[in-house]
C-alpha cells in the first residue's frame, strides 16, 4: 500500500521537532504495516481549525492523482480541528478510495460504529480547540484586569 503522510503543528510557539516526531511515528507505523509513504505534506504553525493550509490543500489535490491508497496522520486532530472540515475531507478521500488512517487511534471506518467513532473524535478535536481558546482568552482578560503580564515584561525589552 502507498500513502501520503500529513503532519501539522499549530503555533509558532512550537518547533520543527513536532513535525519531525510525527514523521518518525508515521514512518514506524508504515514500516510495521507494510505501507510505503511516498510523500510527506507538512503545515508548520497552521491551525487545524481552518482548511486553507497550503500543504493540506496540496495533499488533497494530489490525492486526485490516485497514486496512494491511504493518508496517514498521527491523530485526527492533525488532519482537522473543525468537525465539518474533517468529515468533508474524509468523505472526499473516501470517494477516491483513499483511507484516512490515524495511527494512534485505530478506527475501522468500514463499519457504522467506526464512522460514529470518527465523527465523535472530529467533534472532540473541535471542542478541544475551542475550549482551549476560551480558556486562554479568559486568562488573558483576567491578567489584564489585574495588571499582570500577558507576555514579556516591559523590562525585558530594554
Amino acid at each position: 500500500m502507498k500513502a501520503y503522510g500529513y503532519c501539522r503543528y499549530s503555533s509558532s510557539n512550537q518547533n520543527e521537532l513536532s513535525i519531525e516526531q510525527q514523521h518518525i511515528e508515521l514512518e514506524n507505523y508504515a514500516k510495521n504495516h507494510n505501507i510505503e509513504i511516498i510523500k510527506f505534506y507538512d503545515d508548520k504553525a497552521k491551525s487545524g481549525t481552518k482548511d486553507n493550509r497550503e500543504n493540506f490543500q496540496n495533499m488533497i489535490k494530489d490525492c486526485k492523482l490516485k497514486q496512494v491508497q491511504a493518508v496517514l496522520v498521527w491523530k485526527t486532530d492533525r488532519f482537522a480541528r473543525n468537525t465539518q472540515d474533517s468529515l468533508y475531507y474524509k468523505m472526499k478521500l473516501e470517494k477516491l478510495n483513499i483511507d484516512l488512517i490515524s495511527i494512534t487511534q485505530p478506527i475501522d471506518t468500514s463499519s457504522p460504529e467506526g464512522n460514529l467513532m470518527y465523527s465523535l473524535l472530529a467533534s472532540m478535536d473541535e471542542y478541544y480547540s475551542k475550549n482551549l481558546a476560551s480558556n486562554v482568552k479568559r486568562a488573558l482578560k483576567y491578567n489584564a484586569t489585574q495588571g499582570l503580564s500577558n507576555g514579556r515584561h516591559c523590562s525585558s525589552w530594554l
